[in-house]
């Protein structure tokens, strides 16, 4: 476990606010000293959008064992809070096994959905990962998650080569390999 007073627990940069509606949002780079609020936020997921974020129907057990193994200096973690300091939305880049990519996930609450904070907050984790030398993103995803669909699709992403699977190059003359 990283210590409480790592640097990383400060790490603000980038902040900025966006408006959501009519709510002023705040989004930050999250480090260890966030990860009660992340747990929090994934915590009051319903069972559908368990299984949205996590493909399956983790159980709070789970989720909680899942957050205990983020570790905020390899991961991109992009968060957005509501004026309370709520977590409302929170993107993921992840690396994976494979050098160069990292794998991406997002998870927004239900009273900010399908008003753009999930797009914005994807971009923002993929602008980190590939400025950090990332070359693709993946995203595994369940096929009947539309708004996933749509914003993947918003952002360029090439869908395939197998359902549920899309994948973003750092640069947009090149295609992400099939199976990548």
């Amino acid at each position: 476990m990283i210590p409480s007073n790592h640097p990383l627990d400060r790490l603000s940069i980038p902040v900025s606010n966006i408006a959501v509606g009519d709510v002023v949002l705040h989004l930050r780079r999250l480090g260890t000293g966030d990860l009660r609020a992340i747990a929090q936020h994934l915590l009051v997921l319903g069972l559908p959008d368990r299984r949205f974020r996590f493909l399956g129907n983790l159980a709070d057990a789970a989720i909680s064992a899942y957050v205990r193994r983020l570790d905020p200096l390899r991961a991109i973690l992009i968060g957005a809070f509501d004026p309370g300091e709520r977590l409302v939305g929170l993107a993921e880049a992840h690396p994976t096994d494979t050098v160069g990519k990292v794998e991406v996930a997002v998870s927004i609450d239900a009273a900010f959905r399908c008003r753009g904070l999930g797009r914005r907050l994807v971009a923002r984790a993929l602008a980190l990962a590939f400025g950090d030398g990332a070359q693709w993103a993946e995203f595994n995803y369940a096929p009947d998650n539309r708004p996933f669909v749509a914003l993947v699709r918003a952002l360029g992403g090439r869908f395939g080569p197998k359902l549920g699977y899309a994948s973003i190059a750092r640069s947009s003359d090149r295609a992400a390999p099939q199976g990548a």
